[in-house]
């Protein structure tokens, strides 16, 4: 993974902490996709665009999870499989509780990103064990 690669998820993994929407711009491709687990109480949507983008992770994410900790602990990198196209997946360790029942939080997950053009164009989770309570709210949905 080139220093660049490493410091862009520095600099986004920032903005997307602090909600910073003018940083988070500069760093989002408009052609954005983000598919979601229909086992999530948000799941079974694809968020798309800067605007599918906001509504997901600066609305629908941090309403549903009370976020005390969400490290990286690993990164994957893979160049180009496409022209002007990287590939990565991050390993996440996220702690914090489901925002709808108090019920803690403290699982991995891993999220392929692809970027295009120095943005990011596609990030889809995979996670490894999904609070129970929070599958059960998506099912009453």
């Amino acid at each position: 993974m080139s220093q660049s690669d490493i410091d862009y998820v520095g600099r986004f993994l920032a903005a997307f902490g602090a909600g910073d929407k003018e940083q988070l711009a500069k760093l989002v491709h408009p052609d954005f996709e983000n598919p979601q687990s229909s086992a999530l109480p948000y799941g079974g949507q694809t968020y798309r665009g800067l605007d599918g983008f906001y509504k997901f992770a600066l609305g629908i994410f941090p309403s549903t999870w009370q976020i005390e900790r969400f490290d990286v602990l690993r990164r994957f990198y893979e160049p180009g499989t496409k022209p002007d196209e990287e590939s990565v997946v991050l390993l996440f360790h996220m702690v914090g509780k489901v925002a709808a029942t108090g019920e803690p939080v403290d699982t991995t997950l891993a999220e392929h990103w692809i970027f295009k053009d120095g943005k990011l164009l596609y990030s889809k989770p995979h996670w490894f064990e999904p609070p129970r309570k929070a599958a059960e709210l998506s099912k009453k949905s």
